[in-house]
């Protein structure tokens, strides 16, 4: 998941609706969570969206609690967390071969934002996954 992506769960944090393309990850959502713009008539699919917003703002109410749900459902830091945890082992097996190095390092670096509050024990046992792929001793957090 991308940074824009990262935008749409905070924005789906605050129950609000939204616009976007079908393309790459946002493609993959419910109509009942955003409104679509089709690229080749950007300008008036974003005129008949706040035609509708005026008519209809309950609608776009409904996008937004859905998305939160969409949210709750599909993107809570825990079930991140566990995915990974799970991930790891897979990857220690595949080590040696350089293939997930980027990957591995990428996911030791970078820390990810979410918008619902990640559980320290989340962190503190990926964490030490993570080191334990890649063979470095956790520091004490």
């Amino acid at each position: 998941m991308g940074e824009a992506s990262g935008s749409q769960l905070r924005i789906w944090d605050h129950a609000l609706p939204s616009l976007v393309t079908r393309t790459g990850w946002y493609a993959t959502l419910p109509e009942t969570t955003v409104a679509f713009v089709r690229p080749e008539h950007e300008v008036a699919d974003i005129q008949e969206h706040v035609r509708q917003l005026l008519a209809n703002p309950a609608h776009f109410a409904h996008l937004g609690h859905n998305g939160r749900r969409q949210l709750e459902a599909q993107h809570a830091p825990d079930q991140y967390a566990e995915a990974l945890c799970q991930f790891i082992p897979v990857a220690r097996n595949h080590h040696g071969i350089g293939l997930l190095d980027p990957l591995i390092t990428r996911l030791r670096n970078e820390s990810v934002a979410f918008p619902q509050p990640f559980r320290f024990n989340d962190g503190r046992r990926l964490a030490g996954e993570l080191n334990t792929l890649v063979g470095i001793q956790a520091p004490l957090l």
